[in-house]
């Protein structure tokens, strides 16, 4: 396993709340879970084996460099809670290692991407540049409801992290695609270059309503 830092250690315990079927959990599970894997790290100085240390572990999800939520690996649910995403899992699968982390990250990373790599406006768009025209298209393409920045930003982040792991995948085991098992549509390398072209296009027509929605306080 490769040297972790403190956001890749709190991914992983949020992996192991997640395999004990908690399909969301509290800041203070997750504080309590990754003081378990690492007491050095994340135990109240001075008292490392006695008790957690809770702010360290939101430093890392709310602070300046947040990375685990910025990844698109953790996305918070509702106040003070949080799930793994797809990609979450696709990353502590590789973080752990094994014979079948390969496969897990395969199938997490498909799941993540598949829902824009066949939207109707996406595919829309490969027919038509000039597609989709109005901002209602883009915000279908992002499955927003009621314009909100948070979702706006949770599935930039998603589509943007799971291009690049897929593409990174893709990379490290030759192959020119990704697939889920023997059933569904293949998402090739040409197809997630295009949808990184996409998400360029949508920001460059749409820049006004992007901005407008960034603005918004959710």
């Amino acid at each position: 396993m490769e040297s972790l830092n403190a956001a890749k250690e709190i991914l992983l315990a949020a992996a192991v709340l997640s395999g004990e079927d908690r399909k969301e959990f509290s800041e203070w599970d997750l504080t309590i879970q990754v003081w378990r894997l690492n007491k050095n790290r994340f135990g109240c100085r001075g008292y490392e084996k006695e008790y957690p240390d809770h702010k360290r572990v939101m430093m890392e999800l709310m602070g300046k460099n947040k990375m685990p939520r910025d990844k698109g690996w953790i996305e918070k649910t509702h106040t003070n809670h949080y799930r793994i995403t797809m990609l979450g899992l696709a990353e502590a699968a590789r973080l752990s290692g094994g014979e079948r982390a390969t496969h897990t990250r395969n199938l997490n990373i498909y799941d993540s991407l598949r829902q824009f790599a066949f939207h109707p406006v996406f595919e829309a768009y490969l027919q038509s540049p000039e597609e989709p025209k109005t901002w209602l298209g883009a915000a279908a393409f992002f499955a927003l409801s009621k314009n909100s920045a948070n979702e706006l930003r949770a599935r930039l982040k998603l589509i943007t992290s799971g291009t690049e792991d897929a593409l990174e995948l893709m990379k490290e085991t030759h192959a020119g695609e990704l697939r889920r098992g023997d059933s569904g549509r293949s998402i090739s390398r040409e197809r997630l270059e295009k949808l990184k072209e996409f998400l360029k296009t949508l920001e460059n027509r749409f820049k006004a309503q992007y901005e407008a929605i960034m603005k918004r306080i959710d």
